[in-house]
């Protein structure tokens, strides 16, 4: 079974400013290219950081998304503390769960599509990484930043290429 391309580790052309860096290599957490290293254009597969990470605002990335105490999730400094560790695992069917703190996964998001941390079993918690933009599998709808200030809430909303509070990096928890 050939896997989705899942590219993690690339911020797009130049979009992280001072941390891009040209790489013919393989992915690196928190490193981008400007243009995709030929191994993987031929293949389309990059291999999933295996660490815990960073998921950073590619807008403004100084701010990660933050699970609250309550398990909502936000927008927040990026810190690297437990509840901005995420660990990306490949599904069989070619989705990725984000796991967090305690075990549990990104997803079920409430009435306002403002997502919080839940049970990795529910399908609303598997996605798709395309384009630096995560979709939520069952809706198709992308994760989104209200806004780049600390606080913000974190949703789902329609995916649009326009929309830059939809775009997010990873990097290492070594910032």
């Amino acid at each position: 079974m050939r896997r989705t391309a899942i590219l993690l580790a690339a911020c797009c052309a130049g979009a992280c400013g001072e941390e891009t860096v040209e790489s013919p290599g393989p992915a690196v957490p928190g490193t981008s290219w400007t243009e995709v290293p030929p191994a993987i254009a031929e293949t389309g597969v990059v291999q999933l950081p295996q660490a815990p990470v960073l998921l950073r605002s590619g807008q403004h990335g100084r701010m990660c998304i933050d699970a609250s105490r309550r398990g909502v999730l936000h927008l927040w400094k990026c810190h690297g503390r437990a509840n901005q560790r995420w660990t990306f695992t490949a599904q069989a069917d070619g989705t990725l769960e984000l796991v967090g703190l305690g075990g549990n996964c990104i997803g079920g998001a409430a009435p306002d599509n403002q997502l919080q941390i839940t049970s990795c079993t529910s399908p609303a918690s598997r996605y798709h990484f395309d384009g630096g933009r995560l979709a939520e599998a069952v809706s198709g709808e992308c994760v989104t930043s209200a806004s780049f200030n600390g606080g913000a809430r974190i949703f789902l909303d329609r995916c649009s290429p326009e929309n830059s509070a939809q775009l997010w990096t990873v990097a290492p928890l070594t910032q």
